[in-house]
């Protein structure tokens, strides 16, 4: 899993999460795309279902190779 492709699940995003530190304060947030690039922090503290994996899909094309013999 690589932390530079997470991304927020869709059904997470707008939701108001609070959650309680080691010391007992309350820390409460809106679940935003922006918090995809502090996802270390966010799994650190429980978080880690607020996010997946992003799959880039590429695709790739052959090219097509033309005839010497033909004209174009």
């Amino acid at each position: 899993m690589n932390i530079n492709n997470m991304k927020t699940k869709s059904e997470y995003l707008g939701k108001y999460i609070t959650t309680y530190n080691s010391k007992g304060f309350e820390v409460s947030f809106i679940v935003t795309e922006e918090i995809a690039q502090d996802y270390e922090y966010y799994t650190s503290i429980g978080l880690e279902y607020l996010f997946e994996e992003e799959v880039k899909v590429s695709k790739k094309y052959k090219g097509v190779e033309t005839d010497a013999n033909t004209e174009a």
